[in-house]
């Protein structure tokens, strides 16, 4: 294995590897499932509380480390507006590590999607403009998100 991103994370003790076929996240009654159909090596770094110790910045961070992608999840229990502005914080304190990536996606789970009106935010723009530098994609959901590689 010869990932920049598995060699920036693998000594930190917020972070484990796996190889199994799926990986299952949860908080709060809220889902992310990853379906690693090639089998690759997964990174999953628990975020808030660990890798950042303010409680500020998204949840998890995915790597798929075959594919040198990041994955940043916030499964908030409250509004987008709030999980779009964790997932910049988390951008931000995160930017040095990540910058060896190939790509950062966003991945935001939500109770229920009453904010529509919030993709017309300078926040939302900047988080947009962001990934787009990155080859990066953003996808909402509401209760569980489901995807693979």
């Amino acid at each position: 294995m010869n990932s920049k991103l598995y060699d920036q994370f693998r000594a930190n003790t917020c972070t484990g590897y796996t190889m199994l076929p799926k990986i299952a996240l949860k908080k709060n009654g809220l889902k992310y499932i990853f379906n690693n159909i090639r089998a690759g090596r997964l990174g999953v770094v628990k975020v808030e509380d660990c890798l950042l110790k303010y409680g500020v910045g998204c949840d998890y961070m995915l790597l798929d480390c075959a594919a040198d992608s990041v994955y940043l999840i916030e499964m908030n229990t409250s509004e987008l507006e709030l999980a779009i502005l964790n997932i910049l914080r988390c951008i931000e304190e995160l930017k040095n590590e990540m910058k060896s990536a190939v790509s950062v996606h966003v991945r935001i789970i939500l109770p229920a999607f009453n904010a529509p009106q919030f993709i017309n935010t300078p926040q939302y723009y900047r988080l947009i403009r962001y990934l787009k530098k990155v080859n990066g994609t953003i996808k909402i959901e509401v209760q569980t998100l489901i995807e693979q590689n």
